[in-house]
């Protein structure tokens, strides 16, 4: 799982960061202006079989967004929904958006 750092604005993916850490699941702590930039969301969004999970919709121009069903708040204010990560010790852990209820799970890793 991998939480992208400053709000996930350009300057906090890395391409090769990316593909090194190959992450199962990304979460976008961002907000509906604040960070979700067009080139991080296009950015993250290319990587192999990992979900990723935006605190808000981003609202920036151009902006790729996830499913909704990924998206804690899609409006334009923060409504208070969550994204709630639970890890457990064989490396598995589950994701779950507290406004819609889905939760996805992930296996652990291979060995």
């Amino acid at each position: 799982m991998f939480l992208v750092p400053h709000h996930t604005n350009v300057d906090s993916t890395v391409p090769a960061m990316l593909v090194a850490l190959a992450p199962r699941a990304i979460i976008s702590n961002n907000g509906p202006t604040k960070g979700g930039s067009p080139e991080a969301l296009a950015l993250v969004h290319t990587i192999p079989k990992a979900d990723v999970w935006q605190l808000h919709k981003s609202l920036n121009a151009g902006a790729t967004n996830s499913d909704e069903v990924l998206i804690a708040n899609l409006g334009g204010e923060d409504s208070g929904h969550w994204i709630k990560v639970s890890a457990f010790e064989d490396g598995s852990f589950t994701v779950t958006n507290g406004r819609t209820g889905m939760t996805r799970a992930t296996p652990p890793p291979s060995p």
